[in-house]
């Protein structure tokens, strides 16, 4: 959790055992160059300068994922995200972690100006999310299905 990856071959990154966690999958279209980012927490403590690991947080995950695809020479305009995870693993009242993981990764690509192409959110199943960074195809896995977004 909290990894941020990013990758121009064709060898798949994965992440299983996605629960309220968001997968972020970022994809350049020109310059067939990909990355993904495992968002934990919708928000960072204002003493993240403490924190273990401030990756684990939307809007550090974000930025860094896209600090280091424009060091590879990725252009913002040309980037496309696909998103998946968010889901309710635990019965709660009023709103979950899942959904803020999912409403903070929303505002922050929002923020940057890059559109979600294609998302699988929300539910209450974990997922297995893989995604081919040298072709932007993201494919995700549940217990009950299996689909190409």
């Amino acid at each position: 959790m909290g990894e941020v990856v990013v990758s121009a071959d064709s060898t798949p990154l994965h992440i299983f055992g996605l629960g309220s966690c968001i997968a972020v999958c970022m994809y350049d279209i020109k310059n067939k160059i990909g990355g993904m980012a495992h968002v934990m927490l919708p928000d960072s403590p204002s003493n993240k300068g403490t924190t273990k690991n401030p990756k684990k947080y939307a809007y550090v995950a974000i930025d860094e994922l896209l600090k280091m695809l424009e060091a590879k020479g990725c252009k913002k305009k040309n980037i496309k995200v696909k998103i998946a995870g968010g889901s309710k693993m635990f019965s709660t009242k009023g709103i979950s972690i899942a959904d803020k993981n999912i409403k903070s990764v929303k505002k922050k690509l929002l923020l940057e100006g890059i559109p979600i192409v294609a998302e699988d959110t929300g539910g209450n199943e974990g997922r297995k999310v893989i995604f081919f960074p040298d072709t932007g195809k993201v494919k995700v896995k549940t217990k009950s299905k299996e689909r190409d977004i």
